[in-house]
């Protein structure tokens, strides 16, 4: 086994094939050639790390023993939600659409300290700023991703601001909204649409 370099966990090297677990297909690239060797080979994760890091070797495997292990975090974007190009993503049950910004983007800030809250009651539109969040690298707008009324908004947040790096899509959500226009949903990214707008991380 190898250890990581990151974390520091023992890892059994698996043969020079892809990992069949689809939390990792996308950090694969197929060979260029028939029968060439992987370009970058996955570790054996426990399924409770799979969510949170992902250890993967940049290099064939016949290269196992020259390369550093690191590990990378592996960034969620449900299918089942709705997404913007400023790193909000949308939750809508056919009634009030909830609010808060993606697993990508609060990893960026790294570690938040403080959430500046919209007002309940308060009417917004599309794209407009409705909240701030500081972490210990830079504050951050939230934007609207549709127009409507504010009507909830997470008070756990003032207290416990981390929530969103630990649970960005549940118990780290910042606001609810009543849809003026529910077809503005229609407009919003899906999944696959948000993951193609961040950057490759190996360039």
């Amino acid at each position: 086994s190898k250890g990581c370099k990151t974390c520091g966990r023992q890892f059994p090297i698996i043969g020079n094939c892809r990992f069949s677990a689809p939390v990792f297909s996308k950090f694969l690239r197929p060979p260029k050639k028939q029968n060439a060797p992987l370009r970058q080979s996955v570790l054996d994760v426990p399924q409770s790390f799979n969510n949170k890091c992902a250890p993967i070797l940049r290099a064939n495997v016949s290269a196992a023993e020259k390369q550093p292990l690191r590990c990378r975090k592996i960034m969620e974007t449900p299918r089942s939600l709705k997404y913007t190009k400023s790193h909000e993503w949308v939750r809508y049950d056919g009634k009030i659409a909830t609010v808060g910004i993606t697993d990508f983007a609060q990893d960026q800030l790294s570690d938040l300290t403080y959430v500046e809250l919209p007002t309940v009651g308060d009417e917004v539109g599309a794209s407009d700023q409705i909240a701030v969040v500081e972490s210990v690298k830079a504050a951050s707008d939230i934007y609207a991703p549709i127009g409507g009324t504010i009507t909830a908004v997470n008070k756990a947040l003032q207290e416990k601001p981390e929530l969103i790096n630990t649970d960005p899509y549940t118990d780290g959500w910042i606001c609810k909204i009543q849809p003026e226009d529910p077809s503005e949903l229609e407009s919003l990214l899906d999944s696959d649409s948000y993951n193609a707008l961040q950057p490759d991380d190996e360039n």
